[in-house]
């Protein structure tokens, strides 16, 4: 099992999945639907996680820096994560 080539297989569809919705979200600025707003949540979280899972699978993050994308996580309100 290849687990590199999964992580950029599902990453394929939650990147894509990602821009669909956040398209969406825009587009219905001022109706929005719950489940346009729960999908678009999903699948934000899903890119932000799945960003961090594959820096790490590569050793691309030091242990500094998966701190603070942990934080970054721990911020719903996008304020800057110190």
């Amino acid at each position: 099992m290849n687990v590199q080539e999964n992580l950029r297989k599902i990453w394929n569809v939650v990147k894509s999945q990602d821009e669909k919705w956040g398209k969406t979200l825009e587009e219905q600025k001022e109706n929005l639907e719950p489940m346009t707003m729960y999908y678009g949540a999903y699948y934000a979280g899903a890119s932000a996680i799945l960003k961090i899972v594959i820096n790490l699978w590569n050793g691309e993050l030091t242990g500094g820096e998966l701190e603070h994308a942990l934080k970054s996580l721990d911020n719903p309100m996008n304020e800057k994560a110190s």
